[in-house]
């Protein structure tokens, strides 16, 4: 089976797209297509076309079919995951909640896909000791995350705050004793994933519509703060 995977890495490098084309490599043989590409393919060329969401607003020829798609943003833009994704022959949601409402909006199944990660990528490093307290590996945006890790920042002097992709990200997050994370809107980020498969303690966000107590159980794989 021949998998075209449709994504913009240029803008961003660590854009779920690079872990889906990797995850999609062992399975079958994968290809991916950067939107400006888009208009050369000809129909029939793959057998599958799979769209991830990537942030941008490109137009998919129709003819690009049968088409899948994921949306991840749902709790950032609902309307734009609709009007962009509501079209393909598959659609899949990485927020249970977005799902839901996507569905009831197209009147078709929407399907609840959650992130996750890399396990060649993210895991325990053999030997490696935690060297700070806390850490939080991520964009430093939104009124609330900030005031949060500001707050951390001033409890806990020996912390790591900032960004860090792919291996490096996943190395860095081995470093901490305990991970932090805290949502933009509610939605369940890879973060969360990405942290435990590190072998590392999280403490995060919970809200009741992300899925995330139907995934983990809540005070056993991690900790939540309201």
């Amino acid at each position: 089976m021949k998998v075209a995977v449709i994504f913009d890495n240029q803008i961003r490098s660590e854009t779920t797209g690079f872990y889906c084309r990797r995850a999609l490599s062992r399975l079958v043989d994968v290809e991916q297509l950067l939107p400006e590409e888009l208009n050369r393919i000809p129909a029939g060329l793959f057998d599958l076309f799979v769209l991830i969401d990537d942030g941008l607003d490109y137009q998919l020829p129709d003819e690009l079919r049968p088409r899948a798609a994921w949306a991840i943003d749902t709790h950032m833009s609902l309307e734009r995951c609709i009007s962009r994704f509501g079209n393909a022959d598959w659609v899949f949601a990485a927020q249970k909640l977005g799902a839901q409402q996507m569905q009831r909006a197209l009147g078709r199944d929407v399907h609840w896909l959650p992130l996750g990660c890399d396990p060649q990528l993210h895991h325990p490093v053999p030997g490696a000791l935690p060297e700070y307290d806390i850490g939080f590996v991520g964009h430093e945006i939104g009124n609330r995350r900030m005031e949060m890790l500001k707050i951390l920042s001033e409890h806990f002097p020996n912390h790591w705050f900032g960004q860090a992709f792919h291996w490096a990200m996943a190395e860095r997050t081995g470093q901490f004793k305990v991970a932090f994370n805290c949502s933009v809107s509610g939605d369940l980020n890879m973060r969360v994933f990405e942290a435990l498969a590190c072998g590392t303690a999280l403490v995060t966000d919970a809200s009741e519509t992300s899925g995330l107590s139907e995934i983990f159980e809540l005070g056993e794989h991690l900790i939540c703060y309201s």
